[in-house]
């Protein structure tokens, strides 16, 4: 009998992110649980067995929690990826388990979790996808896309939506591993004022300071989300209107107008 897979919100405490818990109704793996006292009482709270730890990428708001997290339950087995095998254990405290790449696949209980690589917000970042979940850390964010000031290559986050994300399935549901969805919602907005999508996406959006998420599918992203948006003529067009100059430094470093359109809007995003 095939057993139920469930992905649970746990927003921190101590931090703005969200981290999130797989089930599969007996065991539970943790995805950069920042927030140790969270993450032990959400595994707590549900009677379930921790059998890993998973991180997206090295930042400490995602690795910080890993060593005090584990001391609760001694034994589980942390993985990621393996590109930043050595700065997760500098920053967490605790060292690999397992390394992971894309192509990998382990398994909960019966539910297989595939590992994508997505770099760009860091070097080695990797994403997790399992039955229709996909866990994007910091990659993908409601609106939105994760910065590259520390160690990331907005060119490579930009191939890693041209030619990875873009492949993926529109039902997928999109776990980001923070909330930015209004003050992004109002760059777009900043950019296409009558933009039909980003006002939709506005509208139901939770109320400001609340501490929770409202999860999009890609395919919700792929219509109103700028960064994924990057083909789009209108955009293109409001981006070398208003932002002539940073088009141009953008379009200098850029293979085609779409990644131009792309690199301009992460840099503008870096200053609003």
């Amino acid at each position: 009998m095939s057993t139920q897979f469930s992905v649970i919100t746990l927003a921190s405490t101590i931090s703005d992110n969200f981290f999130y818990m797989l089930s599969d109704g007996e065991r539970a793996m943790l995805v950069d649980p920042i927030d140790a006292a969270v993450a032990i009482a959400a595994v707590e709270g549900a009677g379930l067995e921790l059998v890993a730890i998973l991180n997206t990428h090295w930042h400490p708001d995602h690795v910080g929690g890993n060593k005090q997290t584990l001391e609760a339950f001694p034994g589980t087995p942390l993985f990621g990826p393996a590109a930043e095998a050595e700065l997760i254990e500098d920053l967490g405290g605790v060292a690999l388990s397992q390394a992971f790449a894309g192509g990998d696949t382990f398994m909960l209980g019966e539910h297989a979790i595939h590992v994508i690589e997505t770099p760009g917000h860091t070097v080695g970042h990797i994403s997790y996808l399992a039955d229709g979940h996909l866990l994007s850390g910091d990659v993908i964010f409601s609106a939105g896309v994760g910065h590259c000031k520390l160690g990331g290559d907005p060119g490579v986050l930009y191939r890693t939506y041209a030619n990875v994300l873009s492949g993926l399935p529109g039902e997928l549901i999109v776990y980001p591993g923070h909330n930015y969805a209004r003050r992004n919602c109002e760059f777009g907005l900043s950019l296409l004022p009558e933009d039909a999508a980003l006002t939709a996406r506005v509208e139901e959006l939770e109320p400001a300071g609340a501490r929770t998420i409202k999860l999009t599918t890609l395919a919700q992203e792929r219509a109103f989300n700028p960064f994924m948006r990057y083909g789009d003529e209108a955009l293109q067009r409001a981006l070398k209107s208003a932002h002539p100059e940073q088009w141009e430094r953008a379009r200098a470093g850029s293979r085609t107008d779409d990644e131009a359109a792309f690199r301009t809007l992460r840099a503008l995003r870096d200053e609003w």
